[in-house]
């Protein structure tokens, strides 16, 4: 998932808001031995990640400090 992640950040647009790491995992739910939900901050958003065996999908984005202004 923070794979996925990485190799996405670009494509979606997000900007290294300075040094430090992007990406961090706060939580995970299990729902089920292959299904799972991740709650992940990447720069200054957090994003909620449905991950199944076929595919990772953004759930839940909050908006940067950037839109918030």
């Amino acid at each position: 998932m923070i794979h996925w992640l990485r190799t996405n950040i670009v494509r979606i647009g997000w900007k290294r808001p300075g040094p430090g790491p992007r990406l961090q995992s706060i939580e995970r739910l299990t729902l089920t031995p292959h299904h799972s939900l991740h709650l992940v901050r990447v720069d200054d958003r957090t994003v909620m990640v449905a991950v199944s065996p076929s595919s990772c999908t953004v759930t839940e984005m909050t908006p940067s400090r950037e839109e918030l202004e």
